[in-house]
């Protein structure tokens, strides 16, 4: 389950990178927005998801 959703969100964020996202809180909305249907779909629940980004 985790390593299809670290690919899923890994794909995902090479999509949002694209279009040159620099907004944080637009880059957080989008990772739940993703997780959160896939995860119903696997689990079944609606887990809390806290997408957590560290500047490097």
């Amino acid at each position: 389950l985790i390593n299809d959703a670290q690919e899923l969100i890994s794909n995902h964020l090479q999509k949002v990178m694209e279009r040159k996202t620099t907004q944080w809180s637009e880059i957080k909305n989008e990772i739940t927005d993703t997780l959160a249907p896939f995860l119903y779909e696997k689990t079944k629940r609606r887990p809390m998801i806290l997408p957590i980004i560290m500047e490097v």
